[in-house]
C-alpha cells in the first residue's frame, strides 16, 4: 500500500525555529515532534496543536487537539492494546 500521508521534520528549521523562539533546541524538537503526531493522529491539519503555539509550555497538547486524538477510535484501540502488551510483559518480569 502506498503511502498517502505523512510527517517530514528538517533540523535545520528545527535549529532556526529554537534560536527564533530562545529557545533550548533539544526542546524544541520534542515539540516539533509532538506537534506532527498530533496532526497525525488527531487527522487533523488544525492549528495550535502544542501549548506553545499559544506562548504556553513546550510538548503539551491544547484541549481541542487532546479532544481530536481521543476521538480517534484506531488510535485509542491502539494504545489499549500497547499498555495491555506492556502490562502483562511488565508483570512476567
Amino acid at each position: 500500500m502506498p503511502v498517502t500521508a505523512g510527517s517530514l521534520i528538517y533540523i535545520e528549521t528545527n535549529r532556526d525555529g529554537a534560536a527564533e523562539n530562545a529557545a533550548d533546541v533539544a526542546a524544541f524538537e520534542q515539540d516539533t515532534v509532538v506537534h506532527e503526531v498530533g496532526h497525525a493522529v488527531g487527522r487533523s491539519g488544525d492549528h495550535p496543536v502544542t501549548l506553545f503555539e499559544e506562548g504556553g509550555a513546550l510538548s503539551r497538547y491544547t484541549a481541542s487537539y487532546l479532544n481530536k486524538i481521543r476521538s480517534n477510535q484506531q488510535a485509542v484501540e491502539l494504545a489499549r492494546k500497547q499498555v495491555g502488551k506492556c502490562v502483562i510483559k511488565c508483570s512476567q518480569s
